[in-house]
């Protein structure tokens, strides 16, 4: 029997966890032999715990290693690019030789000859009727982007420090640095009111992905990912490993390096980050209270000043400002596990000036 007393790597006896919880035994005794040097195996006969602060070193250990690797593929990209468009300068510009349609010109032959051009004809409704048809299912399908203008350009663009300038851009606003131009007009577009509306509930947003997402996430639209442990859908991948870690494995792979609170997911941590750097400049116009992001300032408008939308419980008539108090609600009060719930409804109410 090992005795778990003390961390594997410090001899602490603070703060242990197990070593071994959450990941598969192989992947994990490898990564710990690749930051410690040592192999630490499943039942070795030595302890098999290890403190919360040897745990946050080896996570942003790995991390560090990640990022070097995607930084080296990123700069090893960028001089092929730059070789290529070198190459490219010097060779000389090919000529574009354009070629008459063969179907106009049977046409016109079978015409001057006297002879009979329906099968022409029939090919050339076939071949528009095959096109409108195809025009038709991608509208059903997609929706068309709208096209950005010369006036909205120039708002973006007049937000940037130095916007004629190639290479990186940066924001007057904020002061984030942007690599490419399009990245700029996507960030830009962030610090103007946002342009489209979830049709159930009124939230307006940057773009439509967002949007999409938002209304699976909240108003029960078609989710893909299934679980392979219990009936619950996803909306995408990262919705699906935060449900199979927070419900089923209990696994916290993510940690903050100011705290050492674990997240499920990596974006929690991004969103967790604004509490220890992030500042108050976003302004409520009717009061001077000051928020570090808009969505903090949209929950204090919901809750303080205009109740614009509610999330009701499809089991009684309650009704709640946040639709997780809903989900606690049916926890406590219905007996309805997280995992079984259906998709909480969403109402936009009447604004009240």
């Amino acid at each position: 029997m090992s005795d778990n007393s003390r961390c594997r790597t410090c001899l602490s006896p603070e703060n242990l966890q197990p070593i071994f919880a959450c990941e598969d035994p192989a992947t994990r005794s490898s990564d710990l032999l690749l930051v410690t040097g040592v192999k630490i195996e499943p039942n070795d006969g030595l302890t098999q715990a290890m403190c919360k602060s040897c745990n946050n070193v080896v996570a942003n250990s790995l991390k560090l290693r990640a990022q070097s690797i995607q930084s080296e593929k990123i700069l090893i990209q960028s001089t092929v690019i730059h070789t290529n468009s070198q190459k490219k300068l010097l060779k000389p510009p090919k000529k574009t030789v354009r070629r008459k349609k063969k179907v106009k010109v049977e046409n016109k032959t079978s015409t001057e000859n006297g002879g009979d051009d329906t099968n022409a004809d029939d090919a050339t409704t076939d071949g528009d009727d095959s096109k409108k048809v195809k025009k038709e299912k991608e509208e059903g399908k997609v929706p068309k982007r709208k096209r950005l203008t010369k006036v909205d350009l120039q708002k973006y663009l007049a937000l940037a420090i130095a916007p004629d300038k190639p290479g990186p851009m940066q924001c007057r606003l904020c002061h984030k640095i942007l690599k490419e131009r399009r990245f700029f007009i996507n960030h830009a577009k962030t610090h103007f009111e946002a342009e489209n509306e979830c049709e159930f509930c009124g939230k307006k947003f940057v773009n439509r992905n967002s949007m999409r997402n938002h209304q699976q996430r909240l108003h029960g639209a078609t989710r893909k990912h299934a679980c392979r442990l219990c009936p619950y859908r996803a909306v995408d991948t990262p919705q699906l490993l935060n449900h199979e870690r927070t419900v089923h494995t209990g696994c916290r792979p993510y940690s903050c390096h100011v705290c050492g609170q674990t997240f499920t997911v990596r974006a929690a941590v991004a969103q967790h980050m604004r509490r220890h750097f992030a500042k108050y400049t976003v302004q409520c116009e009717r009061c001077p209270a000051l928020f570090r992001s808009r969505s903090e300032l949209a929950s204090h408008r919901n809750k303080v000043h205009i109740m614009s939308y509610t999330y009701c419980c499809y089991m009684c008539p309650n009704k709640y400002k946040a639709s997780m108090t809903v989900k606690k609600h049916l926890v406590k009060i219905h007996g309805v596990p997280f995992d079984k719930q259906l998709p909480i409804q969403c109402i936009k109410l009447k604004r009240e000036d």
